[in-house]
C-alpha cells in the first residue's frame, strides 16, 4: 500500500462531499422555483434524479460501512 492511496481516497471524499453540497443547493433552488412556478418537465426529472443520487449514495455507503 502506497501513501498516495490515503491521500487519493481524501481527495475523493472531499469530491463527494462537495457534490453533495452543491446538489443539496440545487434542490433548495428547484423548491423555490416550484413555489413561484410550476417546473418544466426537465426540472421535475432533476428533481427525481438527485433525491436518486442522495438515496443511491446513502445505500452504497452504508453497505460499505457495513462491509468493514
Amino acid at each position: 500500500m502506497s501513501i498516495t492511496t490515503p491521500l487519493l481516497q481524501d481527495i475523493n471524499m472531499i469530491g463527494i462531499l462537495l457534490l453533495l453540497v452543491a446538489n443539496a443547493f440545487y434542490l433548495m433552488h428547484l423548491r423555490k422555483v416550484k413555489r413561484e412556478r410550476s417546473l418544466t418537465k426537465r426540472e421535475s426529472v432533476m428533481v427525481v434524479v438527485a433525491q436518486a443520487g442522495y438515496l443511491l449514495w446513502a445505500g452504497s455507503h452504508l453497505l460499505e460501512m457495513l462491509s468493514t
